[in-house]
């Protein structure tokens, strides 16, 4: 079974993933710690990885270099409150599959799952 992993604070965004993960038929884990976020990713092995930036605005793109160094070929989506264009493209450079201005569409979020599953199916 394919797994992913969901960082997030953010209970609505949380309970969308799930359902849509639930839907495709992928199994989700969930960390709001960002240190176990991290632990959880060197020592596990993921199909997916989700990184919400929430309230890290000036900070996001460190964070997604951090992920990006880690698994560096895992498909990786990133949530945001807010994100200008300048630093959505940075973000971009970094390899993220794809960036999600919430609030988050399930129809929207359940077929860039299906999209970056079927990426790893490629390689």
């Amino acid at each position: 079974m394919l797994n992913g992993i969901i960082f997030s604070s953010d209970n609505e965004a949380v309970e969308v993933c799930f359902d849509c993960f639930s839907e495709v038929g992928i199994g989700l884990v969930k960390q709001s710690d960002f240190a176990s976020f991290i632990y959880k990713l060197q020592q596990d092995l993921f199909d997916l990885i989700i990184f919400d930036s929430g309230n890290l605005y000036s900070d996001s793109l460190k964070y997604v270099k951090i992920i990006r160094k880690i698994k560096p070929k895992t498909p990786l989506i990133v949530f945001s409150d807010n994100t200008e264009k300048v630093d959505g493209g940075k973000i971009y450079e970094e390899g993220t599959f794809h960036l999600e201005q919430k609030p988050l569409q399930k129809n929207i979020l359940k077929e860039v799952i299906k999209a970056s599953i079927n990426s790893l199916e490629k390689k």
